[in-house]
């Protein structure tokens, strides 16, 4: 698999784990299991919130952050409560990881928006790791609905990708 459609799958497959953990009309093909100290329904606000030590895992794939943050689509009717099948984003905040196999991605904060399907890794440098294939800068983003993918950089840094033969 070529650098950047490993990197477009990474993503994908973060944000797919965490959206699947929560829409419980998936089908089960692999169980998904989230661990973390603890866990809050803040129904006013249309969220659940994982806090501590946050482990999700999808057969190989294990997501781990210090803070998991689902906001829930609300519907038009007032009078309704969120829709608990779907989300708008998702937020993964704290030395955010992924591990599948030998392909690895960390970042402080990832934020997937779900309308817009935009996935956004932040902080601490982000990086995506394939081997010994390697692409970092201070922002990741990846537009999922047209496969562009840009890193960026703050004023003195550059942009870091890395490629190898293999």
């Amino acid at each position: 698999m070529d650098f950047k459609n490993f990197a477009a799958a990474l993503l994908i497959i973060f944000f797919f784990s965490c959206s699947v953990c929560m829409a419980e009309t998936e089908k089960k093909s692999e169980p998904i299991n989230i661990r973390a100290d603890s866990m809050k329904i803040i129904q006013d606000k249309n969220i659940t919130v994982f806090t501590g030590n946050v482990k999700v895992t999808k057969g190989k794939t294990l997501i781990s952050c210090n803070e998991l943050i689902v906001h829930y689509k609300t519907s038009e009717n007032v009078n309704s409560s969120p829709d608990r099948n779907s989300f708008d984003t998702i937020e993964a905040k704290g030395d955010v990881r992924v591990q599948m196999d030998d392909k690895k991605a960390k970042a402080e904060n990832a934020v997937f928006d779900s309308k817009n399907e935009i996935l956004v890794l932040s902080g601490g440098r982000p990086e995506i790791i394939d081997g010994d294939n390697k692409i970092s800068g201070d922002t990741i983003t990846y537009f999922i609905k047209t496969g562009v993918m840009e890193a960026s950089r703050k004023t003195g840094s550059q942009v870091e990708v890395t490629f190898t033969n293999e």
